[in-house]
């Protein structure tokens, strides 16, 4: 575990105390913008002057390049060479022009694509960690638009390019996902302003993870509006903040870390996040198990807009105990792997023991590998990975309640 995920215990009390109002933890949040946004402009400035001379310098590099290249014999050896040169000096002035964009302490607002956004980062990713790790793009071929100052969706996703592949030292890879939201599912996550939806987009590590202890605290920090101490997630909590959108962490030691970041859509809805006006039948009823509140609110606004009656709990005790008293109602278990209490697959085995024949889909942000994999075969339960795909969701949904 990098020591940059450590947070002062002594300071916990200060940094995720849950005890202010709304009104002064945002007053908390606009102070500290405010020091972060003269950092990032001093800095930022600093960065684009030497970017500047660092480009001049690369283009005079390759203008000569280009002025001998014309002049040499195409059967010598030196052709060769300065064609190196000109690949190496163009691909350099791309990335140093990538840079100075993210640099840029203000920008104007305007409609972004998430799905180019990630792309571009890439490059700049692997250049700096010299081709490692590896990264699995998983995108949303129809994504809506964002609306946001240019480079701050960029400055969140290298911030978090850039923390995964430092945990990963020896290699590995990150897979990255996009998706999006309708307006119901869109409120359901915390994004109550946003009248065109969200759109989402997931980074997974295969780093050690987080300890229990310390994902909470995060965690509790983000859910309570508050600064968190360690500085590159409080960044990311700002940046967050200024796009209107919201952060989601779920990690688990030996599993690996994944954040997943909502920005309001400003662009058209998907066919597939829109409920419109169809006629909504009673489809059966889904015990929803998640201790993360906008995981909650995102799989019951879809459900429900489906037409299932949805019952959540928010522990293993109580998901138990819900079980329980309505199994003769439950059609499926849609239950997370970590819960705060016990494991999902220590509640899956409690409710099997109630009815052997209970239908359970297992979530998780994690593959199914190791322990999950052994227990899916074991149970035959099966498997969705969150963030929920809509179409995914309601899909394996359906399925897990019909099979006979």
């Amino acid at each position: 575990m990098s020591e940059s995920f450590q947070i002062d215990d002594s300071s916990a009390c200060d940094v995720l105390g849950c005890q202010d109002d709304q009104e002064e933890a945002s007053g908390r949040i606009y102070d500290e913008e405010r020091l972060r946004d003269g950092m990032l402009e001093t800095l930022g400035r600093l960065t684009q002057g030497i970017s500047r001379d660092f480009q001049a310098g690369l283009q005079t590099i390759l203008d000569n390049a280009l002025r001998l290249k014309s002049r040499v014999d195409v059967t010598t050896t030196a052709l060769g060479d300065l064609l190196v040169i000109e690949t190496s000096a163009r691909r350099l002035l791309r990335i140093s022009g990538q840079l100075s964009d993210l640099a840029r302490p203000v920008c104007p607002l305007e409609p972004l694509d998430l799905n180019g956004i990630v792309r571009g980062l890439l490059p700049v990713v692997q250049a700096t960690r010299g081709g490692r790790p590896a990264f699995l793009l998983e995108l949303e071929p129809s994504l809506p638009t964002i609306w946001a100052e240019r480079n701050l969706p960029a400055q969140a996703l290298i911030t978090l390019f850039l923390r995964a592949a430092r945990e990963m030292p020896h290699g590995g890879t990150i897979r990255v996902r996009t998706g999006c939201l309708g307006p119901l599912e869109a409120t359901g996550a915390g994004l109550s302003e946003s009248s065109g939806g969200a759109v989402w987009v997931a980074i997974k590590d295969e780093s050690p993870g987080y300890p229990c202890d310390l994902r909470e605290h995060i965690s509790q920090a983000i859910k309570s509006g508050k600064l968190c101490g360690n500085q590159e997630i409080a960044f990311l909590q700002t940046v967050m903040y200024r796009c209107q959108g919201t952060l989601l962490l779920d990690s688990q030691v030996g599993r690996g870390t994944t954040w997943t970041l909502y920005f309001p859509a400003v662009g058209e809805p998907t066919e597939d996040s829109t409920c419109g006006d169809q006629d909504i039948h009673y489809r059966g009823t889904i015990l929803l198990v998640d201790d993360e509140p906008l995981i909650c609110g995102v799989g019951r606004r879809v459900l429900e807009s489906s037409g299932y009656r949805v019952i959540t709990a928010s522990n293993g005790a109580q998901a138990v105990e819900l079980y329980r008293i309505h199994q003769k109602d439950v059609n499926l278990v849609l239950l997370d792997v970590i819960l705060p209490d016990q494991s999902g697959l220590e509640v899956l085995r409690s409710i099997r023991r109630l009815n052997g024949s209970a239908r359970v889909l297992i979530s998780s942000g994690y593959t199914t590998e190791g322990g999950i994999r052994d227990t899916l075969t074991e149970t035959g339960a099966g498997f969705i990975q969150k963030p929920y795909r809509i179409k995914e969701l309601l899909t394996k949904v359906e399925k897990a309640i019909s099979i006979t």
